[in-house]
């Protein structure tokens, strides 16, 4: 039978087929974005003063967290238990509904932290469910569930429900995007992979700045959810306007399902003769099944740690992952510290993140290793440089820029890290090793927002010397470590462990003649 990029090549690997399908991936993916970064909002801390008789008082604490209480001849020192909220930004988040200030101030940390915790379990569990039952399933079902459970959170009466919530939504929101990514990637060759795997998000960051928009004319956290919540359920309508991956069924022994697929992709690109030609000059036979074996046990996240040289490759895209996460969201989750109202800088940010996808498309069509790296290494540098700057007006421009600068880079090395990752996996564990990287990556992404309530402030904290010092060390850290993982730029997509562990292939890890650092060979 003619190998899979054959027939794709000969159905038309880049054409209205998969522009139909990317438009559909992307539209989902725009307000997919809005639940993921609508944090920034939903725990915005307005300032906030204790609700108190002010006659009872005798002096206030500048942190506002505490008053006194005299009685004439003796005073005491007292917790305030309601606040006053400054509502000219937003007139209802977790923050002021929970009081999540002063003494309960961590409180808000643990709920980006749960919804982080989400997208762990998210990433591993939509890997396993994707390999097994197939890309578009799970992007239908996931999608769906984050429509209703955004609902549903809008609806949240108590905290620890809230939190529930957040876990469940955050689940099945990394389950929809990153699938949906394995599934582009998986319609069409390793030409068209650079422009695609970058691209890929340009939609999240549009999703991303717009959520401003979303936030500024309701004000209302509960409001705001619920409006980038309902446009979601077109995932369910993905069960009729979506293809199942080829890639996958062929990997999966139905290539009796996977040639009607290819069949209609020929038709819609206009190259019917070609596949045709192919498939009837290639022994074919109905019966014809994948070398590897389909079991689910034996195809998932444990079998890429039976193989040494998978073990080894998704380690190391592993430790980059942590960094990388952890970096993104210190920057991302932090608008308000910059100057100016949080809806413009929540859009700057997000707007950063579109000429960051365009600068990865154009380090990938160079190759994976030096997007990856060259990225982290700006990240690092420009992390490194903000607290070295004097804290005076003057150069709080020149802070503020860095701080973009970094956010554009490390938005860039997200993008190419999914491209190489994606190659670097056999199709038949493609989205488990994706979920097993993505995972490890959100333990860092759940540190980050301790990290942001204790220390961490782009423009004013005495505290952000360490922090900026740690996240720019680790992503210099990390780009060195990026630089030990195999090349994939050029190489075809391997399909089983065999093609992945073939000693000729440039996907083989560290071999007697490859050296860290240096070209696959």
């Amino acid at each position: 039978m003619a190998a899979y990029d054959d027939m794709l090549d000969a159905a038309g690997s880049m054409g209205p087929w998969q522009m139909w399908t990317f438009g559909w991936i992307w539209f989902s993916q725009f307000f997919q974005a809005m639940t993921n970064i609508a944090v920034v909002f939903m725990q915005f801390q307005p300032k906030y003063k204790c609700d108190i008789n002010e006659d009872l008082i005798v002096s206030r604490s500048a942190d506002e967290c505490y008053y006194t209480l005299s009685n004439g001849s003796t005073s005491q020192l007292i917790e305030c238990q309601s606040f006053i909220y400054d509502q000219s930004e937003m007139t209802r988040t977790i923050v002021t509904q929970w009081d999540l200030v002063c003494s309960q101030k961590m409180r808000s940390a643990d709920a980006q932290s749960t919804f982080m915790a989400g997208f762990f379990f998210g990433a591993l569990l939509s890997g396993l469910f994707s390999d097994r039952f197939g890309r578009k399933k799970v992007v239908v079902v996931s999608g769906t569930a984050t429509a209703i459970l955004g609902i549903l959170q809008v609806h949240t009466t108590s905290f620890p429900l809230f939190l529930i919530c957040r876990f469940l939504l955050s689940l099945a929101n990394v389950a929809c995007y990153s699938t949906g990514f394995v599934l582009c990637m998986e319609l069409t060759t390793n030409k068209h992979r650079d422009w695609i795997g970058g691209m890929f998000y340009i939609p999240y960051a549009m999703g991303y700045t717009s959520l401003s928009l979303f936030a500024y004319f309701l004000r209302d956290w509960r409001m705001m959810h619920a409006a980038i919540s309902l446009p979601v359920m077109i995932n369910l309508a993905f069960w009729w306007l979506l293809p199942e991956s080829p890639r996958w069924m062929v990997t999966k022994g139905r290539m009796q399902h996977a040639l009607p697929v290819l069949a209609k992709a020929a038709k819609l690109n206009g190259h019917c003769e070609q596949f045709e030609n192919l498939i009837e000059s290639s022994a074919y036979d109905e019966e014809e099944k994948t070398q590897e074996d389909d079991s689910w046990l034996n195809n998932n996240f444990l079998m890429i740690f039976k193989h040494r040289t998978m073990a080894v490759r998704c380690l190391l895209i592993s430790l980059v992952w942590f960094v990388t996460s952890m970096v993104y969201y210190g920057i991302s989750l932090n608008v308000q510290a910059f100057p100016g109202d949080i809806f413009a800088q929540n859009a700057i940010a997000g707007a950063m993140e579109i000429p960051g996808y365009v600068l990865a498309v154009l380090l990938l069509c160079w190759g994976r290793r030096p997007a990856v790296s060259i990225t982290l290494v700006i990240v690092g540098c420009c992390l490194i440089a903000i607290p070295m700057l004097p804290k005076v007006s003057v150069w709080l421009t020149v802070r503020h820029g860095l701080a973009m600068i970094g956010k554009l880079s490390v938005t860039a090395t997200f993008a190419a890290i999914y491209v190489h990752t994606a190659e670097l996996f056999p199709t038949v564990v493609r989205d488990s090793g994706m979920g097993v990287c993505n995972s490890i990556g959100r333990i860092g992404s759940m540190l980050a927002p301790y990290i942001s309530t204790v220390s961490f402030s782009v423009v004013n904290s005495d505290a952000q010397f360490e922090s900026m010092l740690i996240y720019g060390a680790l992503s210099l850290s990390a780009a060195a470590v990026s630089l030990c993982v195999p090349e994939t730029r050029n190489v075809e997509m391997p399909e089983t462990f065999e093609d992945a562990e073939r000693p000729t292939s440039n996907l083989t890890l560290l071999t007697n003649t490859e050296k860290c650092g240096a070209p696959a060979s």
